[in-house]
């Protein structure tokens, strides 16, 4: 439990003090434990003569030391044949006389009420309350109290002041903005003081770290930018009264409070809230800054102090404060603590040096205090907008181009799957071409199909127009066509071409080869993308009446049917109405699928799951016609297998489609004969039928909408919990090869998760939140 002490003295230290003591609760609850308990201490001389011995003595053994924050004064010179063990016995009878003089009988009822209210678990803000500013000097940590609640610090507050302490002013930054001020360094190195403060950016500070500022230049920092903390680093002094101090900007730049003051009430206006003086003698300056300008809190030394104490005691004072979000008071006692092992066999109660000033209208802040978190509310909000406008821009389909970018970019880094052995492709390539007449004869592709069917396959598949005679053997092809069970061909559907309406071709269609039975015509038209890429198989369509392509499946899905067919698999409708073949259910693609919230769905469509090789040739072995022809061809290829036939010499077809992955040749650029894919929609059907090889299909709608609303929650969390920009970066990226990888493995195993939507909403709220926190520091 937080508790607050006041304990107020109104006298001199040669006359004596009426003492008053309140005990209350911190924070919101402000309970009071104990108010109006009086009391009173004799004259205090004897303690401040014994205080001024060990005082001369400490400054001898610091003074003559190296690197301290002190500069000497000219003409002075201190002794140096002082002894560590003379130093000490001074600092030991100024404790002992101090607690001897806190003895007092008439201090025993407000010694007996700090122990009936306060638990040693206690962490205590222990004011003392008085504007005989000598008392500010005497090491009140000394007092066997702080011993027994070692949760408990002293700090010191003019005693004017009456009424209610309130919380500070809390108009808290995303960033803590530290004015890091490094004055004169003659003699002394200040590197590490800046260095722990450059350290808090991972804490949400963000520290400007100024050095050998002149005055115009430190005023117009105070005035034109809003600051949390002063820290100040290198050398200072107060008049002996502390009446006043002065800080040495340069060797020959000092400046006093009141050279400031206007520049200082602007600060505090601004928001500047905590001084740090990790400089020699500045008590004087707490006392001026605190009594004289009302600002709210001020650290500082009390003597001269070594380089090495003094950066030791701000790096742990910082990881107290700002790092464990330890009280400003239990900071500064952890801080002093850590040091005293170090430091007591080389200048005996360093320790009591620290001091805290405080005004006392107003309670210290603590680091979450000065460091503006984002609210839960705030997050909320932020997420919910952001993934708003990005499930917006892609109901308008503004982010399909990206998405199916992506989602290429996925496919491509799956596991290789080998070719389907079940699947041959002939090829009637350049070679062929380039010995022969193009178009093939029908003669010539009549010989072909008889030289096939002697290896005895499942069934062939001929991706080759025939409506049109091209003698000489059009009668022995006609018969073959008649007579085969075994062979599949192609027509094709109309395509109205605006540009071009009196194309036939394009407003009627191609017709099926001459004597083929139509029930062994299929269509060979494909779907492609905006960018004209395929990434969807038509299955089967309406054919128009007027078409002379009345076949009302596509060639891949016919030959897989037909090739199940004679494994004894027949399809069927499942309950919800998709296209079914044994356990593999070919869901219907709507016109606001996944990341296609705008495409034409016309006939039957589904996504194309490409089977992953390392070419796109490889989806099946190849043999080429003059193999065939030549019986050069090993069997086990032909045998009991589905065998596409089909024109791959780019030069004698256009039949030629762009495509996302490698391949082996170049086909006038990156593009790929239709037969390949064909046999990829093929082998897509039967693997899935035979094999359980996934199909790719997406989250209903109000998954994907959770989906990419939690990664922009996610994005908020980021920035609720992190404090570090860097640490923020770190998570965010970390996040994106994570959502990357679940993505991966979803696909692999069929489903198509949002990608895009999702790194947008994640980043944008992030981006948000971090760019409108920073601007409220601004």
């Amino acid at each position: 439990m937080q508790k607050l002490v006041k304990l107020s003295l109104e006298g001199q230290i040669d006359g004596g003090y009426k003492v008053e003591l309140e005990i209350k609760k911190e924070g919101k609850d402000g309970r009071t434990l104990a108010e109006g308990v009086k009391g009173s201490l004799s004259s205090a001389n004897l303690i401040y003569e014994r205080h001024q011995q060990w005082q001369d003595l400490y400054k001898a053994l610091a003074t003559g030391g190296p690197s301290v924050r002190a500069l000497q004064k000219r003409g002075h010179k201190m002794p140096t044949n002082i002894s560590v063990s003379a130093c000490q016995q001074a600092a030991n009878n100024l404790k002992a006389g101090f607690n001897q003089w806190l003895s007092d009988p008439n201090f025993t009822d407000i010694d007996r009420t700090l122990l009936r209210n306060l638990e040693p678990e206690d962490k205590i803000r222990f004011v003392i309350k008085t504007t005989d500013y000598k008392l500010w000097q005497l090491p009140w940590s000394a007092w066997k109290f702080f011993e027994e609640y070692p949760n408990a610090e002293v700090g010191f507050s003019p005693s004017e002041f009456k009424g209610i302490e309130k919380p500070i002013d809390n108009r808290r930054r995303k960033q803590v903005r530290i004015m890091a001020v490094g004055g004169d360094s003659t003699g002394i190195n200040y590197k590490q003081d800046q260095e722990s403060l450059r350290r808090l950016r991972s804490v949400g500070a963000e520290p400007e770290i100024l050095n050998d500022l002149v005055p115009s230049k430190f005023r117009d920092n105070l005035w034109n930018k809003k600051w949390d903390i002063l820290f100040y680093a290198g050398h200072s002094d107060s008049k002996k009264d502390l009446e006043t101090g002065q800080i040495h900007l340069t060797n020959s730049d000092i400046l006093e409070p009141k050279e400031l003051e206007n520049a200082l009430k602007a600060a505090k206006d601004n928001g500047l809230k905590i001084f740090i003086f990790n400089s020699c003698r500045g008590l004087g300056l707490a006392r001026k800054l605190v009594a004289d300008y009302e600002m709210p809190v001020v650290i500082a030394m009390r003597e001269p102090v070594p380089d090495k104490f003094a950066a030791e005691f701000a790096q742990y004072f910082l990881i107290e404060y700002a790092w464990k979000k330890q009280p400003l008071y239990l900071a500064v006692r952890q801080a002093r603590q850590r040091l005293i092992d170090e430091w007591q066999d080389k200048l005996p109660s360093i320790e009591w040096l620290p001091v805290i000033c405080q005004n006392p209208a107003i309670r210290p802040p603590t680091w979450a205090e000065l460091h503006r978190e984002v609210s839960v509310r705030e997050v909320g909000v932020a997420s919910l907008a952001c993934a708003s406008l990005v499930l917006l821009a892609r109901f308008l389909g503004l982010l399909e181009p990206v998405e199916l970018w992506a989602f290429d970019r996925t496919m491509q880094m799956r596991p290789n799957e080998g070719s389907d052995p079940r699947i041959t492709v002939v090829e009637i390539d350049r070679n062929y071409i380039g010995d022969n007449d193009y178009p093939i004869k029908d003669g010539e592709l009549a010989r072909l199909l008889k030289k096939l069917e002697q290896y005895k396959p499942r069934l062939m598949g001929l991706d080759i127009y025939r409506d049109k005679k091209n003698e000489p053997g059009y009668a022995q092809l006609f018969e073959y066509m008649q007579q085969s069970d075994r062979l599949v061909a192609v027509c094709k559907a109309p395509e109205y071409d605006p540009k071009n309406p009196t194309d036939s071709e394009g407003s009627i269609g191609i017709a099926p080869p001459l004597g083929l039975p139509k029930d062994f015509v299929s269509f060979s038209d494909v779907v492609a993308d905006g960018d004209g890429l395929i990434r969807r198989h038509l299955l089967s369509m309406q054919p128009d009446e007027s078409s002379v392509c009345q076949a009302s499946s596509s060639f891949g899905w016919f030959l897989a049917l037909y090739y199940l067919y004679l494994e004894g698999i027949e399809y069927e409708n499942s309950p919800e109405g998709d296209l079914q073949v044994k356990d593999a259910i070919f869901k219907r693609l709507k016109s606001d699928s996944g990341p296609y919230q705008r495409v034409d769905a016309v006939g039957y469509q589904t996504t194309l799951n490409y089977r992953s090789v390392p070419y796109f040739e490889d989806v099946a072995d190849r043999v080429t016609i003059q193999e065939v022809l030549n019986d050069d061809v090993d069997p086990r290829l032909l045998e009991d297998r589905i065998v596409i036939i089909g024109m791959t010499a780019d030069s004698a077809t256009t039949d030629i489609w762009s495509t996302q992955y490698p391949t082996r040749k170049q086909h006038q650029g990156n593009k790929i004969p239709g037969v390949f894919i064909q046999a990829h929609m093929v082998s897509q059907i039967v693997s899935a039928v035979l094999d359980g090889r996934p199909l790719i299909w997406f989250w209903p709608q109000l998954g994907e909408i959770l989906w990419i609303l939690g990664w922009s929650v996610a994005g908020g969390i980021f920035v609720l919990f992190i404090p570090s920009p860097l640490g923020q970066k770190l998570a965010i990226g970390t996040s994106f090869g994570v959502l990357y990888g679940l993505c991966l493995l979803s696909l692999i195993e069929g489903v198509w998760l949002p990608l895009v939507p999702p790194a947008l909403a994640l980043v944008s709220t992030s981006g948000v939140l971090a760019a409108w926190t920073k601007s409220e520091s601004s």
